[in-house]
């Protein structure tokens, strides 16, 4: 069924009250004062409502803006942290597999989505708060690799840096696929995908 709007139903009743008040003002001019008040109290009331009710379709609509926003941003860093984590499977080099990652377009990603996701609230500011942790740790050991200066030259160190790195990666991938599930054609990294060193990539516990 229809619903009819408010505004409808309403502007009738006031004619009507305004019709009323003029023909009692016509014969108890005494009382034209009270048919004025209570007219202007309902016309104030009207706009006030209509106001109230205008304001909060806006409301509603840039939420809804931001929810898709957030959803689309949040579902392009997690593909990103995806690929990333799979193109550690097709390289050998790990300070190559590092300069690769694009940490400047992931960093604006993750600023977006927590900065909305705080501003809506909810489950999905928790999961964005801890998927921005997780890429900052990740980011802290994809730097590493790749500072000429301060890299470990220990291919051991290395891996150890490049495994704790996947592991945030994956770890800021499962915390934004909270915000952004995956679509029916997409697959989720393998949980046991293993990289050259035979290290298992599994979100880390306790790395520092």
């Amino acid at each position: 069924m229809r619903r009819v709007p408010f505004s409808v139903m309403v502007v009738p009743l006031l004619l009507i009250l305004a019709g009323l008040g003029i023909g009692l003002g016509v014969q108890a001019p005494e009382h034209m004062d009270v048919w004025v008040t209570a007219l202007a109290t309902a016309a104030l009331t009207y706009y006030a409502f209509t106001e109230a009710r205008r304001n909060q379709r806006q409301d509603e609509g840039r939420e809804a803006g931001m929810r898709h926003r957030l959803e689309a941003v949040a579902r392009l860093a997690r593909r990103s942290c995806d690929a990333t984590i799979i193109a550690n499977t097709y390289s050998n080099v790990i300070p190559d597999w590092a300069r690769a990652i694009r940490l400047d377009v992931l960093q604006e990603q993750f600023l977006e989505i927590r900065t909305l996701a705080g501003q809506l609230g909810g489950d999905d500011s928790v999961h964005a708060t801890r998927a921005f942790e997780d890429f900052l740790s990740a980011a802290d050991r994809v730097n590493l690799l790749t500072n000429v200066e301060h890299a470990p030259l220990v291919l051991t160190e290395q891996d150890v840096a490049r495994t704790q790195a996947l592991g945030f990666f994956r770890a800021a991938s499962d915390a934004l696929q909270e915000i952004a599930p995956r679509l029916g054609d997409e697959h989720p990294v393998p949980a046991g995908n293993t990289g050259p060193a035979g290290t298992r990539l599994s979100p880390p516990s306790g790395a520092p």
